[in-house]
């Protein structure tokens, strides 16, 4: 799915990862995005040794065991298998291609680590959080709201951070009236944030919950 050019580009980009990176796609039928998001993995696979990927019906012990229950979800873990809350609903294509390589290097341990304060914070959250980042493929303010959801998930096991490719996803686009992206909704509403915000402003709003 990428050109030599971009795959020498992700070459480059992913070669600090040293840390095994598995992705579990779970998906049903042939959709095109389904296609596209497969093809996608198998470029990123073939890119760098550290990274897996396996994949899923929707009907499998895994799909179960990882309580997944939208069409073309990718979850992202390491060698435990422990779920990080890592999500993604819809193919990591354009812009998303960003947030996507951000969450890849911090799985793989090639990432930047957040001020211990801030980790403090994060971890002393104590109820289950929900949060789904509604994007489109062409903004480019999309990723950085969506790294860091994926960091908030990282940094606690009650927190999910779900990328949802709004066009793709129209059934929870309509649910929670998405009209314009980056969207984060927290907990099915309680709390609703437009546009790229710090990592600390999610993270005033889930604590205020």
């Amino acid at each position: 799915m990428f050109n030599e050019e971009i795959k020498n580009q992700l070459k480059d980009i992913l070669k600090n990862i040293n840390k095994k990176v598995i992705i579990l796609y779970f998906s049903e039928g042939n959709e095109e995005i389904i296609n596209v998001t497969k093809g996608m993995l198998q470029d990123i696979e073939n890119i760098n040794d550290f990274i897996v990927t396996e994949y899923y019906d929707l009907k499998s012990p895994e799909a179960k065991k990882y309580e997944i229950i939208e069409n073309g979800t990718m979850l992202i873990v390491g060698e435990d298998r422990i779920n990080t809350g890592i999500y993604y609903y819809g193919a990591p294509a354009g812009y998303e291609i960003n947030s996507f390589v951000h969450t890849l290097l911090d799985m793989g341990g090639a990432g930047e680590s957040l001020p211990k304060e801030l980790i403090e914070r994060i971890q002393k959250i104590d109820k289950n959080i929900d949060i789904k980042v509604f994007v489109g493929l062409g903004c480019p303010h999309c990723p950085g709201a969506v790294i860091s959801a994926h960091t908030l998930a990282k940094y606690n096991p009650r927190i999910k951070g779900i990328m949802v490719e709004a066009s793709g996803y129209a059934q929870l686009s309509e649910k929670f009236k998405i009209s314009s992206v980056p969207r984060i909704i927290i907990n099915d509403g309680k709390a609703d944030i437009l546009g790229n915000q710090p990592l600390e402003i999610i993270l005033n709003s889930i604590e205020d919950l």
